[in-house]
């Protein structure tokens, strides 16, 4: 159980970021969250249909989005995994899998460990989205 010391985050860039204001779910978190600030994570990002897919890699590549300070990450869970199309009991077949990784709030900040989704399927028929930031593709 997170305390005010060491609170859990989440890390979102696409469809569920507040900006994004086209997804009426995003309400939905709002009730186990609150808004921290925009961040970023290394990675790349990729179209998967209307929405993003964020992938690790090893390159310095940044994608950019928003962080949340989780108030009840079991609720919070219960309905982004089943959203995001992440199976915890059976990950191979997830869209997406709930990982950690380091959100940055700016550069010269250390890193919070933050939850968020990680596309879980081949990326080499998709379109790469530039820059990182889903909301000026």
């Amino acid at each position: 159980m997170p305390t005010s010391n060491n609170p859990e985050y989440l890390f979102v860039y696409g469809t569920l970021m507040k900006r994004y204001d086209k997804n009426p779910f995003v309400n939905e978190i709002e009730h186990f969250t609150s808004f921290h600030s925009t961040a970023f994570t290394t990675g790349e990002l990729y179209l998967i249909d209307y929405y993003p897919g964020l992938i690790k890699t090893e390159t310095f590549e940044f994608v950019y989005g928003e962080l949340f300070t989780i108030r009840d990450s079991k609720a919070l869970f219960s309905i982004l995994d089943p959203y995001e199309g992440h199976n915890p009991g059976d990950e191979s077949s997830s869209l997406y899998l709930r990982e950690q990784v380091d959100a940055f709030v700016e550069i010269t900040q250390p890193a919070l460990k933050a939850w968020t989704y990680i596309f879980n399927k081949p990326v080499d028929l998709l379109r790469r989205i530039e820059g990182g930031d889903f909301l000026n593709y």
